[in-house]
């Protein structure tokens, strides 16, 4: 089962509020944009946003199910939340490479305590496409059902599926199990590989840091514990990373 936006080439900014302490959508994912279609076109892009207050859910993605662009994704689990999701995207689930289901800028802000995400933490895409330029905000210790730490990846799952500039920030007192820059099969390509395979809008160069580019940036501050590894690139044997980390 699938909950998602109006499917509309919109500028408008569309707001998803999950908060009923009783809603069990177990088998139930939710989408930020549409189906079939993104939010936003050249030039009036469209934003997303997701609150995660109460209630139980399958997977989240900030971004569409199967075709569009989306601008701008962001889904929160604020401070207050007790949500409980399998896992978290901040693009859309894609369906094949052949066609666009991509986000621009998505965005992740991890605040709740008390929530739980039983799998991990995703700043792209699921299974197909790209998502732009990412960014992962952990403010508290994520935690599945079981009380365990989970893995945060600054890419996608899927190995048909591609980012090309991950960020991941870990703030002071918090603890992750394990951190990728990367994906989990999902690869990081630079602009240069972007630019040959795909023609839906124009690709992400690398964050430039003095003299060096990085496709892959992990942020984990003073305080912030790492119990496993912290990896600049990614964990499968797909999850490549075309670029510097």
């Amino acid at each position: 089962t699938e909950i998602y936006t109006l499917s509309l080439h919109d500028a408008l900014p569309i707001y998803v509020l999950i908060d009923a302490p009783r809603l069990d959508l177990s088998g139930t994912d939710v989408f930020g944009s549409g189906a079939n279609a993104g939010l936003g076109y050249d030039d009036s892009p469209g934003t997303s946003t997701i609150d995660l207050f109460q209630g139980r859910l399958r997977n989240v993605f900030g971004s569409s199910l199967s075709d569009g662009y989306t601008f701008t994704t962001n889904i929160n689990v604020p401070v207050e939340s007790t949500i409980r999701v399998n896992a978290l995207f901040g693009g859309g689930q894609g369906s094949t490479s052949a066609v666009p289901c991509d986000a621009g800028e998505a965005n992740i802000f991890f605040r709740g305590g008390n929530a739980v995400v039983d799998e991990a933490i995703y700043g792209g895409n699921r299974d197909y496409r790209r998502t732009v330029n990412s960014h992962v905000h952990i403010y508290v210790d994520p935690k599945n059902i079981n009380g365990d730490l989970i893995d945060i990846y600054g890419a996608g799952y899927g190995a048909e599926s591609v980012a090309e500039c991950t960020h991941v920030y870990l703030y002071g007192g918090v603890s992750v199990r394990n951190v990728f820059g990367g994906g989990h099969d999902g690869q990081v390509w630079n602009a240069a590989t972007v630019g040959d395979q795909y023609t839906w809008g124009d690709p992400k160069e690398a964050d430039t840091y003095g003299e060096r580019e990085h496709n892959t940036n992990v942020y984990i501050y003073e305080g912030a514990t790492v119990t496993g590894n912290a990896y600049g690139g990614g964990y499968g044997r797909h999850a490549t990373v075309s670029g510097a980390t």
